[in-house]
């Protein structure tokens, strides 16, 4: 899943909850 926050992608819900 860290992927997806170094992607930078929409999905920013996941992202906020990895960082």
């Amino acid at each position: 899943m860290d992927e997806v926050m170094d992607f930078g992608l929409p999905q920013t819900t996941d992202s906020k909850i990895l960082l």
